[in-house]
């Protein structure tokens, strides 16, 4: 593979000798392990482990940090969530933020609406490159960020494998709560919006479009929620109904809405859903997240962190965080720029340095748009320029993936190297949980082959 897109995964030394205990433990007990395999899948479907009408691609195969390492990880991430989360709060009390994100005018009018809540994204997940020592942060998923009840329950499953359960009985490990995480800050920013104790438990609504491919986590989250005692449904925004005072859903109360619409396309369906926007901007309903997470979600963000204009509202202390763990980001545009310390032209910088760079849509998801200059041909990035500087594009450093050898299974255990990707969630600002997944590409995308494992943190 091309060293300057790749990096092997560093395991520190007692992890590297369990994995290789690990594998032979499983090659010598291939029966078994295949037996707990297919249970494990069909686990998984009871589980809602689908995406898209189809299960989602597992790997009976953990993905194994350090204690010191997920403590590390933890303290980084809550810090750069907080510096978005000043970023955000730049994006209302400065017009030259403001302008510099180019939302459009009915969004921003979204954006400004005070959600009743302190923070302005009580629900993400950063996407990362980590190999063992170095933590960098692609970019972050805030309104409709998914895969929360994958990653708690595909790590659960594995554990509670019997081979897995022999194996790890003396190697204890950790996994996390994500989904009691995700109900807890929902609950928190409930009583910011109330300001009071409510009368009784509150009834959550997860709204998101009928067709979403996501709509088997909600229906995982909102049972998951009953069975704590709170009622919960899953509905699509077109189907709610305001009276003025009561945001309803089929005749029964709203207090709570979890939002996992994307923001770009429900200010895209604004006539459709004129009920729940209206009890929104009346404060008649919480919102979780608000619309204000839209400038976290925005690729933009990581290029207000690092473009000089905007230093003189950061600290020493915050833009030394940032260049360590957010790649160098610009608004694509046709103009100068810093780059490692010199001046250059933004757009024969990309150009003569294609194989450095990433070119990524704004505001676009699931890695949709995302091209990696050293994966595309010369001629294709000279065609990719002209429509990236017209529609809204950040131009970020290329960072070198993590690789690590992964068990796939046969007739036995077969190690195939493949890139690892870590995911960071943040519930109310804290970190929630881990999501790791592996590609046979650098980039998550369509014709990556993702699949999801176990992440598993050493107790020890």
């Amino acid at each position: 593979m091309d060293t300057r897109i790749v990096r092997p995964f560093c395991a520190d030394g007692e992890i590297e000798i369990l994995y290789r205990e690990l594998n032979e433990f499983l090659q010598s007990n291939r029966k078994r392990v295949k037996s707990d395999l297919e249970q494990f899948k069909l686990e998984a479907s009871r589980n809602h482990l689908v995406y898209g009408g189809c299960a989602l691609s597992l790997t009976f195969y953990p993905f194994i940090l350090t204690a010191a390492q997920a403590r590390h990880i933890s303290s980084v991430v809550e810090a750069v969530l907080r510096l978005v989360e000043k970023a955000t709060t730049l994006f209302l009390a400065q017009p030259s933020v403001k302008e510099f994100f180019g939302f459009r005018q009915k969004q921003i009018e979204l954006i400004e609406v005070d959600p009743g809540y302190p923070l302005s994204i009580p629900c993400a997940r950063f996407d990362s490159i980590f190999d063992g020592r170095s933590l960098r942060f692609t970019e972050l998923n805030t309104d409709g960020t998914s895969g929360m009840n994958g990653a708690e329950k595909v790590a659960k499953l594995f554990i509670s494998a019997q081979s897995a359960r022999e194996f790890f009985s003396t190697h204890p490990m950790q996994t996390f709560d994500i989904n009691q995480r995700v109900l807890q800050a929902l609950l928190e920013c409930y009583a910011h919006f109330t300001g009071r104790k409510a009368p009784g438990p509150p009834r959550i609504a997860i709204v998101d479009w009928k067709e979403a491919r996501t709509s088997e986590e909600f229906v995982a989250f909102a049972e998951f929620c009953r069975e704590n005692g709170y009622e919960a449904i899953v509905a699509d925004p077109r189907e709610l109904e305001y009276d003025g005072r009561v945001l309803s859903h089929l005749g029964a109360r709203i207090d709570i809405i979890y939002r996992r619409v994307v923001s770009s396309e429900y200010v895209s369906r604004l006539r459709d859903v004129k009920a729940m926007t209206r009890a929104f901007k009346d404060h008649n309903v919480c919102v979780v997240g608000s619309f204000r997470s839209d400038v976290g979600f925005s690729k933009t963000a990581f290029a207000v962190l690092h473009d000089p204009k905007f230093a003189r509202f950061f600290t020493e202390t915050e833009k030394k965080l940032a260049e360590a763990h957010v790649p160098w980001t610009r608004q694509f545009a046709d103009a100068e720029c810093e780059y490692r310390g010199r001046q250059a032209d933004m757009v024969e910088l990309a150009r003569n340095g294609k194989d450095g760079f990433v070119l990524k849509p704004a505001n676009l998801y699931e890695g949709r748009g995302v091209r990696l200059g050293i994966q595309t041909s010369r001629d294709e990035w000279e065609k990719l320029i002209p429509g990236a500087l017209k529609n809204d594009y950040v131009l970020q450093e290329l960072i070198p993936a993590a690789t690590m050898d992964v068990g796939t299974w046969d007739d036995g255990i077969r190690m195939q190297r493949r890139f690892i990707h870590v995911g960071e969630y943040l519930f109310g600002g804290r970190f929630s949980g881990f999501y790791s997944r592996i590609t046979e590409t650098p980039a998550i995308g369509v014709e990556s082959g993702e699949q999801l494992l176990p992440c598993l943190v050493s107790a020890r």
